[in-house]
Order: structure tokens, then C-alpha cells, then sequence
């Protein structure tokens, strides 16, 4: 899929959903891991945006694995509030993409928290890292370099 066609963009809201009660701690904030389970929906966003496509990515053995997060909270979630995810490619590697996303309070619009993760592909049967498929490539390169040319100021709400 090229790129202008793509469902999502860099930068786009790559997520939108809402903080439930069941999603947070005893502390009434929105627990880690839910954060990542929002993250992690964003990414598979990303990567239909890039042409990757699950179905027929495993028919043909080639598979996506994390092996680096960086999770920076800017603010606490309650229960109630609306979030999204704007998402941005920050470096195409040979086998791996370096992903941004930033989690956005909807209502006032401040970044809540980032995600910088890395995803390499991988070879399914081999369990081993593998080269990025040139198509997929050339849209990552594409995302990246939208960001580089229009990059966006991240808003953090100061306590």
C-alpha cells in the first residue's frame, strides 16, 4: 500500500478509547500494564498503515517482536477520562522500526505519556531477526521522514 493511500498517516490518532474503572489500581490511576494495552493497539495500527497485514505476514513466516520499551508517565489517569495516541516512526533500521507514541489527555490535550519502542522482524520458524520487507520499508522510511520535517512539540503538564 503506498503510503497517500494508507488508512493512517504519521502522526494521525493511530488510538482513541477510554480509561475504565476495571483499568485502574488501588490508587485509582490507570494501572501500567493498561497503558502498554493501549500503546500496543496504536501499533498495530502503525503497522497495517505500513502494510503489514498479521494474516498474511504469518502465512509467510515473518513475524514482529518488541526488544526494547521506554515508558515515561507525564501525568495520572483516572477513570473516565478519554485518551488517544498520535503515533510517528523515529528510525528504520534493516530489521527493526524505533516507533513514538504519545498518549494524550482528549479533553485538554496534554501529552499523558510516551512510548518509544523498538520492533524487530522476525523470521518465525528461525525465532531470528529478520530484514524488514522492502515495501514495508519504504512506508516506515516515509513515516520517518514526516516526522523529521514537521515534528511535533510534545506538551507536558508541569506539577
Amino acid at each position: 500500500m503506498h503510503p497517500q493511500n494508507a488508512v493512517l498517516r504519521a502522526g494521525d490518532i493511530s488510538f482513541r478509547g477510554v480509561v475504565f474503572p476495571w483499568e485502574c489500581d488501588t490508587m485509582g490511576h490507570l494501572n501500567s500494564k493498561n497503558y502498554l494495552g493501549m500503546f500496543d493497539q496504536a501499533a498495530w495500527h502503525v503497522f497495517l498503515a505500513l502494510g503489514y497485514r498479521s494474516r498474511s505476514a504469518a502465512r509467510d513466516g515473518l513475524g514482529l517482536a518488541d526488544v526494547s520499551q521506554q515508558l515515561t508517565f507525564k501525568r495520572e489517569l483516572i477513570a473516565g477520562q478519554l485518551v488517544y495516541i498520535r503515533s510517528y516512526v523515529e528510525r528504520v533500521g534493516t530489521k527493526s522500526i524505533t516507533m513514538c507514541h504519545e498518549m494524550h489527555d482528549a479533553e485538554t490535550r496534554d501529552c499523558v505519556a510516551v512510548l518509544a519502542v523498538t520492533v524487530a522482524f522476525l523470521d518465525l520458524e528461525s525465532r531470528r531477526a529478520r530484514e524488514i520487507p522492502p515495501s514495508i520499508r519504504a512506508a516506515a522510511e516515509s513515516w520517518r521522514k514526516a516526522r523529521a520535517v514537521a515534528p511535533r512539540k510534545i506538551e507536558v503538564q508541569s506539577s
